[in-house]
């Protein structure tokens, strides 16, 4: 270039630092160049949340949540069964029907069958004969299986000192109430779901006990009650079946033994928009009071069948009975 002189020595040109002038620290280690460094953590520790659980990470050492950290369930493998007997424990495990291994409220075996996420496999809780006199709630689970309670027969009896025998309360699932003898206290229910429930109950052989001024069964906000096979009613109550507010109890094509001639004041109540579905089904005995209250859009379908009792029904516009 015209003006600037370059001036390139002959021979090669070479130079070395055997460290740096001036050492750095990096993640609080000194580092010159005179060797590798590592460092055991990160300069600055961070906090990873999963599901609402955090933990602070500063690469030092493995992290981990457990399922429970997370809010996961652990899920089935396998169908699980639990025992429930009057001479068990709720510090047992409830796997073997002993009085060392099983449980002694319905309840326990209950809240430990919802820990899992039952995915597609089922659980059933078996119940030994005697009296239990605690009230059971029904509670959440996931999955596609099925949760049943299945009693001795009419020797299992649920009289529960207070509360309703079973109650579900916006949840969902699908439970099975079988083989026992439901006897609630005074203004109490047999089984009872309300609040919203997305649940499915069905039952099964069941007895329905005396309550006064109670209901067998009340279905409510959402909920299914539905009778998958025959059953039995040894002692009146206010109504065996009341369904409100667009709750659905269903007892089609089963045979319903009335034994003792059990009083109601209405054999069926459906009102705001609940129903009772009993088309095809055999009704065996009989029973005082009369046959059923629909009012407040509440409705009822018999498919020609009459409902137990010894006055016919009432339904008020906008209610209506079919």
């Amino acid at each position: 270039m015209a003006g600037t002189d370059y001036v390139i020595p002959s021979g090669s040109i070479t130079g070395s630092a055997a460290t740096l002038t001036t050492a750095r620290t990096i993640n609080g280690t000194s580092f010159n160049g005179s060797a590798n460094i590592t460092t055991a953590n990160w300069g600055t520790a961070r906090t990873i949340t999963i599901g609402g659980s955090g933990k602070s990470v500063n690469g030092s050492a493995a992290v981990s949540w457990t399922l429970a950290e997370i809010g996961a369930k652990p899920q089935l493998q396998a169908a699980a069964t639990y025992y429930v007997r009057t001479d068990g424990s709720d510090s047992n495990t409830g796997t073997a029907n002993t009085a060392g291994g099983a449980f002694l409220t319905i309840q326990k075996a209950i809240d430990t069958a919802v820990a899992f996420d039952f995915g597609v496999y089922g659980v059933t809780v078996n119940v030994g004969a005697g009296t239990f006199a605690a009230a059971v709630t029904l509670k959440n689970f996931g999955g596609a299986g099925k949760l049943s309670i299945i009693g001795a027969g009419s020797t299992t009896i649920i009289a529960p000192a207070s509360g309703n025998c079973f109650t579900t309360s916006g949840i969902g699932g699908w439970y099975l109430l079988q083989s026992m003898k439901l006897t609630p206290p005074a203004g109490a229910y047999g089984i009872s779901g309300t609040a919203g429930t997305k649940v499915a109950v069905d039952f099964s052989a069941l007895e329905f006990g005396a309550t006064s001024g109670g209901l067998h069964i009340v279905a409510g906000q959402g909920t299914n009650i539905k009778a998958t096979g025959n059953y039995t009613i040894s002692g009146g109550a206010y109504a065996h079946v009341g369904a409100y507010d667009s709750g659905q109890v269903l007892t089609q094509s089963v045979t319903v033994t009335v034994s003792g001639t059990p009083a109601f004041s209405y054999f069926g109540v459906a009102s705001r928009g609940g129903t009772f579905l009993f088309n095809g089904n055999t009704y065996s005995g009989s029973a005082t009071g009369a046959r059923y209250l629909c009012d407040t859009a509440g409705g009822m379908y018999s498919g020609g069948v009459t409902l137990p009792g010894s006055t016919a029904g009432t339904a008020t516009s906008p209610g209506y009975y079919a």
